[in-house]
C-alpha cells in the first residue's frame, strides 16, 4: 500500500521530519512529518528536508526566538522568496494544492516578483514562464531523488 501525499499541506504548526520512504513506481520520495497539533501526514520531500529536522510555515508574527531555534524553514509564500532562487512544488493559487514542478530533481527559477498585481513569474522546467500567486506555498530548493535518471523501473525492482 502507497501513502497518500498530502498536496495541500498548509499547516501552521511546527513539524518534526520523522523518516522518509520511497515510492517505488512513481520514483517519488516523500517524508513523514509529525506537527505539535497531534496531526500526521506524508508530504514530497525537497532536497533541503532532513531527517529529524524541524520545519514550519514561516509568517512575520513568530517571535525571534522562535527564528532562531528554528532557522530552517522549508515551506515560503512566493512573496518571502528571493528573485532568481531555485523553488518547487509550487501551487498555482493559494490552498490550491501543490501542482507544478513535483517531478523528482526539478526546480523552476523565480524571475520577477510584481507587488502591483500580487504575482511571480516562474520559469518552470519545461522553459515557460507562467504566472503564479505571491501567496502561493512554494518549496526553496529541488525536489528530492536527482539520482532518477539512473534508476531502472522493472518488475524486478531497481
Amino acid at each position: 500500500m502507497f501513502p497518500k501525499i498530502n498536496y495541500s499541506c498548509r499547516y501552521k504548526q511546527i513539524a518534526l521530519i520523522s523518516t522518509f520512504r520511497l515510492i517505488p513506481f512513481q520514483n517519488k520520495l516523500v517524508s513523514l512529518l509529525f506537527f505539535s497539533s497531534g496531526s500526521v501526514t506524508y508530504l514530497q520531500a525537497p532536497e533541503s528536508f532532513k531527517i529529524f529536522s524541524f520545519i514550519y510555515f514561516p509568517v512575520k508574527s513568530r517571535s525571534s526566538s522562535i527564528k532562531k531555534l528554528y532557522n530552517n524553514p522549508s515551506l515560503f509564500l512566493l512573496a518571502y522568496i528571493k528573485r532568481l532562487s531555485r523553488v518547487s512544488l509550487v501551487e498555482l493559487y493559494p490552498g490550491s494544492g501543490i501542482q507544478y514542478v513535483r517531478s523528482a530533481g526539478t526546480s523552476a527559477r523565480l524571475t520577477k516578483i510584481d507587488l502591483t498585481n500580487h504575482t511571480g513569474v516562474l520559469r518552470l522546467p519545461s522553459g515557460v514562464r507562467k504566472s503564479f500567486s505571491l501567496y502561493s506555498l512554494a518549496s526553496v530548493g529541488p525536489v528530492a531523488l536527482k539520482i532518477k535518471k539512473q534508476l531502472t523501473n522493472t518488475k524486478s525492482g531497481f
